[in-house]
């Protein structure tokens, strides 16, 4: 029988709630906080920097000149290339705009970058498959230490499509996707896409790290151990009405350009969710300078977003029963199937003339 320890020998335990931001750093905070609980305890710790091993700049092996291509994983798609004089390129497709980055060959078979605080390589695996991975030393301000080993992204075999089925994928990357099938709360609205942001190049054949089949299906086959690899999904694309609508694992998305004006009547309206629990959009049109006055259903919910794709009111983030409508703006009311939203429209009183 296991028995109970004294009063005096117990620990508490704790934990630390992180409401958004990035996994990593809320990781490396609650880390500093233990610390930081440790240390008023007496504990001592090694708070030592780890560091990369050196290594000096060596001839390149000509052989490493092959595994130049393409390379992905969910997170991003990079070109590679390797220079005869042992000089490793690589050119971020996911975010255009991010200077390209140089690695050295040195003499332990690795590509260092300038400041020798990162470096990657080339590793063949017993599955075929040839991988880029990489190790470095990053130091946060207020939340130590970031040390990264993993494998970065795999090599993507050549996947020749035909001109019209490339031109159909390279548009679909171009559309203002809504979403349609997630739950009013969701975070996924917080994160609405615009077109006129910066637009990833795609590798040929390719739509994001997804195998391009034919015009319609793109299938995810990457294998890569750790982060890399989590989240893949397949995609479909497909067209109802004359409007583009996507599939990405669970998600359903459509082109906003489906979406209607928002229907005011004599300052008056309403707007049900689908039978299929699928969202309305609507675009703000001549509404525009109006206040909306929401009456809610239960277990829904409403969201405004500006001609940026910025939310400017939401029942979910602000309790929010009515906003102003921006020009340009759109709107999405979401919940459960048949649940009916009761609209009413007025003059904003800022736009009112001064009597």
């Amino acid at each position: 029988m296991r028995s109970t320890p004294p009063l005096c020998c117990r620990q508490t335990p704790g934990a630390v709630l992180s409401s958004g931001g990035v996994s990593t750093y809320n990781e490396l905070a609650a880390a500093q906080m233990l610390a930081a609980a440790l240390k008023a305890k007496g504990v001592e710790l090694d708070e030592s920097v780890p560091v990369i091993p050196q290594s000096a700049p060596a001839a390149m092996p000509p052989e490493l000149m092959g595994h130049a291509g393409y390379y992905g994983s969910t997170a991003a798609q990079y070109q590679v290339e390797v220079s005869a004089g042992g000089v490793l390129t690589m050119r971020y497709l996911t975010y255009p705009s991010i200077p390209a980055q140089s690695f050295t060959y040195c003499a332990d078979g690795t590509f260092r970058d300038a400041s020798g605080a990162a470096y990657v390589w080339f590793v063949k695996e017993s599955n075929g498959q040839t991988y880029l991975y990489q190790k470095a030393v990053s130091q946060l301000p207020e939340l130590g230490v970031l040390p990264v080993s993993n494998y970065a992204a795999v090599k993507l075999p050549e996947n020749p499509v035909s001109k019209e089925v490339r031109d159909r994928w390279t548009a679909a990357y171009s559309l203002d996707l809504l979403p349609m099938n997630e739950k009013y709360s969701s975070q996924v609205y917080l994160a609405i896409t615009s077109s006129a942001e910066e637009m990833p190049e795609l590798v040929p054949g390719y739509f994001g790290a997804a195998r391009i089949v034919d015009g319609t299906s793109a299938q995810y086959e990457l294998q890569i151990p750790g982060t890399g690899g989590r989240d893949g999904q397949d995609i479909s694309l497909y067209d109802r009405n004359g409007v583009t609508w996507m599939e990405a694992g669970s998600g359903l998305y459509m082109d906003q350009h489906g979406a209607p004006d928002i229907f005011t009547g004599d300052g008056w309206s309403y707007t049900t969710i689908q039978e299929n629990g699928y969202a309305r959009w609507y675009h703000v049109g001549s509404a525009a300078g109006r206040t909306m006055t929401v009456q809610l259903p239960e277990d829904a919910g409403f969201w405004v977003y500006d001609a940026d794709g910025q939310v400017t009111a939401s029942s979910v983030l602000w309790d929010d029963t009515s906003a102003d409508l921006p020009e340009g703006g759109l709107l999405v009311f979401a919940g459960a199937p048949g649940a009916r939203f009761h609209l009413s429209f007025q003059e904003t009183t800022k736009n009112l003339p001064l009597c």
